[in-house]
């Protein structure tokens, strides 16, 4: 008998980055996935209702903070069995399919981890062949895009009222080398994969780039999501909604009209600049995050990168005032 540990790619985001894009169109090819030796389970994903596309049920078993987002059916389930029961499936499953690697993913596991979930997280992965994948964003970007999200949510403040709290928070996940050295120490930091999110001229090149992650040279014959997933309006059109969020408006009529308006007459195309955050606001946070980019660019890649991102750093010359605030 092998005593090889089945394979295991943790997909754990980070969030903005094209999660959910990633996870519909692993839902959406799970057979295509099976004849190239990949397991993208339902463990993990089906609730009382629905299949979900991502694994978010799973996570939310040991992370607090995402139990609250699945309530109905925690009420029901003790999360913590929830995730034993998970973990106990996901092995039976694995030694089913000794040919498949499995494949699990839920931007729910970003962010910064308790000594707790890293002794949960660790009955997971022991038994496997693990490696973590994640995808950064530059973190100006990756804040004007949650806070894009946090509008569709209903926020009301403008964006630097809310950027400024949330930057106060104690646990802010923009420091991506410490989370990266957390899960590093779950798995060892060879088996950490990091992949950089940035301007793409196709949508469907996410999901090439996943595909190529987990080995898939090409994804010829593999479904492509028809609509772009979790759409969201530009800065004209989150301005408007805010309107609608400080008025008040909930319920069917913002969420089934309003926004679905707002996001057909102001769709924003993907990597569109928001401008949400001023040229030397911006710079300010990448400076904050220079130092553990750079640790980042030098410590996960191979060779090295020079600098982590590419994209053109925000100046006057190429920042325009969005209408938010």
């Amino acid at each position: 008998m092998s005593n090889t540990k089945p394979r295991l790619y943790l997909h754990i985001g980070s969030s903005k980055t094209g999660s959910s894009a990633i996870q519909a169109f692993m839902a959406q090819n799970t057979e295509q996935l099976a004849a190239r030796g990949f397991w993208y389970p339902t463990i993990g994903r089906q609730d009382d209702i629905q299949l979900l596309d991502a694994h978010h049920l799973l996570a939310s078993g040991i992370s607090f903070g995402a139990t609250a987002l699945h309530k109905a059916f925690f009420d029901k389930n003790n999360m913590s069995e929830y995730f034993s029961d998970c973990i106990e499936q996901l092995k039976a499953g694995a030694a089913d399919r000794p040919q498949c690697a499995t494949v699990l993913s839920s931007e729910y596991l970003w962010g910064l981890i308790s000594p707790r979930f890293i002794g949960r997280i660790s009955e997971l992965t022991e038994d496997f062949d693990t490696k973590i994948i994640v995808y950064l964003r530059r973190q100006d970007l990756w804040l004007q895009s949650m806070y894009n999200e946090r509008v569709k949510a209903g926020e009301r403040k403008s964006f630097s009222a809310w950027s400024a709290e949330f930057l106060k928070r104690p646990r802010v996940c923009l420091n991506y080398m410490r989370i990266l050295r957390q899960w590093a120490s779950v798995v060892g930091r060879k088996n950490v994969i990091v992949q950089v999110y940035e301007k793409s001229p196709r949508p469907q090149d996410i999901y090439a780039d996943f595909a190529s992650v987990l080995s898939i040279s090409d994804i010829d014959g593999f479904a492509i999501p028809l609509n772009t997933v979790n759409p969201s309006a530009d800065a004209r059109g989150m301005s408007i909604l805010r309107f609608f969020n400080r008025l008040g408006t909930t319920g069917y009529f913002r969420n089934k009209i309003v926004l679905p308006f707002l996001i057909r007459r102001n769709r924003r195309t993907l990597h569109a600049p928001l401008h949400f955050m001023p040229a030397d606001d911006a710079q300010t946070l990448l400076d904050r995050f220079q130092r553990s980019n750079d640790r980042v660019a030098e410590t996960y890649f191979d060779p090295p990168r020079q600098e982590l991102f590419t994209d053109p750093e925000p100046t006057i010359d190429n920042w325009k005032p969005a209408t938010n605030d």
